[in-house]
């Protein structure tokens, strides 16, 4: 393999066997494969993801490389595959999606033009069922596309999520964080970080990546969500620790602040949609986790009350999810509660 890609892409794999074949052929688009590195992280799977991975790595030797590790957790293959990235710049594709492989000529093709710390593409959703839905983008003014920017001067309504980030591999290296291992959602970890070390921005008008939604065992389902929400928990530590140490510029700190708010009204959400609980425990933890909030983390307190996160997305799932009559009821009640404290 080369000493230097335009791109590295981490495809980190486990038990993946149905869909892995789907996201490496949408990556290997022989117009550009000269520019790609793609490095498959198998992380300790039983089924047979590495066999496959390793036939991809038998035909295109030049762009696909396999590295087996024994399992532990999405963090360690990020962590891993930062290590032996060779890329100018770095991507992560989670082997359940895919690119539009169209877009990603394109998109390699602009990327080539650029040197920013980081650089934006769209998005959508891909569900079982066929539907997809292009999501919003952060920008919150208009921009010329392929163009760099100082972040400073980019007005964003919020962090860039994974599928529309693309680092330059140097800044990533320059951070020198380590994710979380054997945790779930580190994801948001990887998203914010590097906001220390970015000073510049581009964005390529291209809607690259697809976001497949349906798995039962995906880490962002409810029933996941209820049962690992002590490993949310651990990446909230773990955000509000750089928060805390860390002196960001003013806007960074927006963001930032921003991203920590949203990530607690997730956990909240999912105390308050685990109907194993009373709903006397369930104001008991509400308080608490406030009340702790409002103490050690103001700003990310009056960042929820100022945007009544939390009950409007109650109310969201109040009116947009078909459920029962009792659990309708539930939800408006935890609404109202919330309204009231919020």
């Amino acid at each position: 393999m080369k000493e230097e890609k335009l791109l590295s892409i981490i495809v980190p794999t486990y038990n993946m066997e149905r869909y892995l074949s789907r996201c490496l052929d949408s990556l290997l688009v022989s117009s550009i494969i000269e520019y790609i590195e793609i490095l498959v992280v198998n992380d300790g799977s039983k089924d047979q993801s590495s066999a496959i991975a390793h036939n991809y790595q038998e035909r295109y030797p030049q762009s696909v490389k396999v590295i087996d590790k024994e399992n532990g957790g999405y963090g360690s293959v990020l962590n891993i595959g930062l290590l032996n990235a060779s890329g100018k710049y770095l991507k992560i594709c989670d082997s359940d999606d895919w690119f539009d492989s169209e877009a990603f000529r394109d998109f390699v093709f602009q990327l080539s033009k650029l040197d920013t710390d980081v650089v934006y593409n769209s998005y959508s959703k891909e569900y079982l069922n066929g539907k997809s839905v292009k999501m919003k983008s952060p920008l919150d003014e208009d921009i010329v596309y392929n163009t760099p920017y100082l972040l400073s001067n980019v007005k964003l309504s919020r962090l860039l999520c994974l599928p529309e980030i693309t680092y330059k591999t140097a800044v990533l290296k320059e951070c020198g964080f380590t994710l979380l291992e054997k945790t779930l959602y580190v994801d948001l970890e990887y998203i914010t970080y590097p906001i220390a070390c970015v000073q510049s921005i581009s964005f390529i008008n291209c809607n690259l990546y697809r976001y497949f939604i349906g798995r039962v065992d995906q880490s962002i389902s409810r029933k996941s969500m209820e049962k690992n929400i002590h490993n949310l928990e651990k990446v909230i530590d773990a955000l509000t620790t750089f928060y805390s140490k860390n002196s960001l510029e003013s806007y960074k700190e927006k963001l930032v602040v921003k991203q920590l708010a949203e990530v607690n009204t997730t956990m909240l959400c999912t105390y308050l949609l685990s109907y194993r609980m009373s709903r006397k425990n369930i104001i008991a933890v509400l308080n608490d986790k406030l009340l702790a909030l409002k103490e050690n983390n103001k700003d990310v307190y009056d960042c929820m009350r100022q945007s009544k996160a939390l009950p409007n997305r109650l109310l969201n799932t109040y009116i947009n999810f078909p459920l029962s009559v009792y659990v309708l009821s539930y939800l408006y009640w935890a609404y109202l509660y919330l309204k009231s404290l919020l």
